[in-house]
C-alpha cells in the first residue's frame, strides 16, 4: 500500500479554486486526511459524498442480518466519537429502554392508576451515557435515571435494582419513539 501524501494534491487543488493560497490549500489537505486517518484509526466506516462520487471505506455484506449488526456497531462507534469531539458536558443523566412485554411485567395493569413506581429488579440491564445510543437497541419504553458515574458509556448491570427513574419515551403504534410528557416538575421534552 502506497503512502499518501498532502503535496501530491496541491497542484489538482490549485486548478480548481486558484484563490486559495498554497498555505491555506496544505491546511486543508493536511486536515482532511488527518481527519480520516483518525476515524478509521477509531474503528468507524467513512462515508464520502459530491456531486460527482461516492466513497465508502468499510465493510459490505450481502446478507442483511449480518449487516444489520455491523451498522449497529459501527453507529455506535461514531455516536461516541461525535460526543468526545463535541465536548459535551455530562450531565448526571443515563437512559435504558425495555421491551413491552418487559414493562408489563414489572408494571402490571394495577399500577396504571396512580402514582407510578420508580422501582424495579432487572435481570439484566444496559445503561446509556447517550439517549440515542440506547435508542439502537430499539426499545419499546425509554426510562431516564440519575447516575453520578461519568467513566463509561455504557454499564452493563445482572441482579439489579434500580431507583428512581423516570419514563421518558415510548414507542407508538407506526414505530416512532414519541417523548412522554410527566406531568409536574419532573417534565421532560426530548425530540
Amino acid at each position: 500500500m502506497d503512502r499518501i501524501y498532502p503535496e501530491k494534491y496541491y497542484k489538482q487543488v490549485q486548478e480548481r479554486y486558484p484563490d486559495l493560497s498554497e498555505k491555506q490549500i496544505e491546511k486543508i489537505i493536511k486536515h482532511g486526511l488527518r481527519s480520516f486517518y483518525m476515524v478509521n484509526l477509531y474503528g468507524a466506516d467513512v462515508l464520502i459524498k459530491s456531486n460527482y462520487y461516492t466513497a465508502y471505506v468499510g465493510k459490505l455484506f450481502r446478507r442483511k442480518d449480518i449487516f444489520y449488526k455491523y451498522r449497529k456497531m459501527k453507529t455506535r462507534i461514531k455516536l461516541r466519537l461525535q460526543y468526545k469531539r463535541k465536548g459535551i458536558i455530562f450531565n448526571g443523566k443515563y437512559y435504558f429502554g425495555i421491551s413491552k412485554e418487559l414493562y408489563d411485567k414489572l408494571f402490571p395493569k394495577k399500577y396504571t392508576t396512580g402514582r407510578k413506581r420508580s422501582t424495579a429488579k432487572f435481570d439484566e440491564i444496559k445503561i446509556y451515557k447517550m439517549y440515542e445510543e440506547c435508542l439502537l437497541d430499539w426499545p419499546d419504553y425509554v426510562f431516564e435515571i440519575d447516575h453520578d458515574n461519568d467513566g463509561k458509556f455504557m454499564i452493563k448491570y445482572e441482579n439489579k435494582q434500580l431507583h428512581n427513574f423516570r419514563l421518558i419515551a415510548k414507542r407508538n403504534k407506526d414505530g416512532i419513539i414519541e417523548p412522554v410528557s410527566n406531568k409536574g416538575k419532573n417534565e421532560t421534552k426530548r425530540k
